[in-house]
């Protein structure tokens, strides 16, 4: 009896569902949704294994559609490089066939840091951390380790990165998440809410450190000579700044502004594209505040009306 020889798969297969290579950030993005809604929809008084698993999803989610991106720049993208692995993984991604005697996926990807960084990169993913998300996955799939609060953490750091991917991958936010929108919803708002606690913690302590250090100067003459001293050493070195007043100390600081630009075609040639001003970090010399532009917003300063200058050179 001679047995038929099964040629590998040209596509990419889950189950009875196949898809050519050419569908590979689709089919990366519906694999990101099941991770993603399984996570958000996992209740906070799960069994140990349902949270084990919720919390080996919260990063594959991550990693998914951090690969889902960079598929959509060029597949060839996400073979991790290795004498062994490059030509067969390039070949596998780009024209559904690879090296003779090679399983169909046998070659490396990204790993999950690395595919979230050269997203950013490649200008299609957003510039936010992941960290939780992923070391939440890394303890559940290779130590069993699931912890509530950490979880929790996880979950709308990885809600925030996939609301923040999809407009690239051209699907609206209710199409994702489908069924689970509205445990998705709440998961960022509760991450928004545990960052504003944050951020006002950190003008807590700088409002402790000035008052126990400068602050506390009896002279008011030379406490106000120090301040000038420390604002004058620190321009923000951008040829646009705004004046905004330190939530920790009461400072006037300038906060430097940066226009941000891209390179793209345009009618036929390659063109500087204008993306908008961006704010440099508030960095207080007085009392050490340092927030970044999301994290002025928590802290209530009025960063539209801050980006609302821009050199008329721009």
């Amino acid at each position: 009896m001679v047995r038929k020889q099964h040629s590998p798969p040209s596509g990419l297969v889950r189950g009875d569902y196949s898809v050519s290579v050419a569908q590979l950030a689709s089919f990366l993005r519906d694999a990101a949704r099941h991770h993603a809604r399984r996570a958000v929809e996992c209740p906070h008084d799960a069994d140990e294994f349902v949270l084990l698993d919720a919390a080996i999803s919260v990063g594959t989610a991550v990693e998914l559609i951090a690969k889902a991106l960079i598929a959509t720049v060029h597949p060839a993208l996400l073979v991790k490089p290795s004498p062994r692995d490059t030509v067969h993984g390039i070949l596998r991604l780009t024209e559904g066939r690879g090296l003779a005697g090679r399983g169909p996926y046998d070659f490396k990807t990204l790993d999950a840091a690395v595919a979230v960084e050269l997203a950013k990169t490649l200008d299609v993913g957003p510039g936010m951390s992941v960290a939780n998300a992923l070391n939440v996955r890394n303890a559940a799939a290779h130590f069993g380790v699931a912890i509530q609060a950490d979880f929790s953490v996880a979950v709308g750091e990885m809600t925030a990165y996939v609301d923040a991917s999809l407009t690239k991958l051209n699907v609206s936010r209710n199409e994702f998440w489908q069924l689970a929108t509205d445990a998705a919803q709440q998961a960022l708002l509760l991450r928004r809410t545990r960052d504003r606690e944050r951020v006002e913690a950190l003008v807590d302590a700088a409002r402790a450190r000035y008052e126990a250090g400068i602050g506390n100067l009896p002279d008011d003459e030379a406490r106000e000579k120090v301040i000038e001293q420390l604002v004058e050493g620190s321009h923000p070195g951008t040829d646009d700044s705004t004046e905004v007043e330190c939530p920790g100390c009461g400072t006037d600081l300038q906060v430097g502004i940066e226009f941000e630009w891209d390179v793209g075609r345009d009618r036929g040639g390659w063109d500087a594209i204008p993306l908008g001003p961006a704010l440099h970090d508030l960095d207080c010399p007085v009392c050490g505040l340092v927030l970044s532009q999301s994290e002025m917003e928590h802290a209530g300063l009025p960063v539209a009306d801050m980006l609302g200058y821009v050199d008329e050179n721009y």
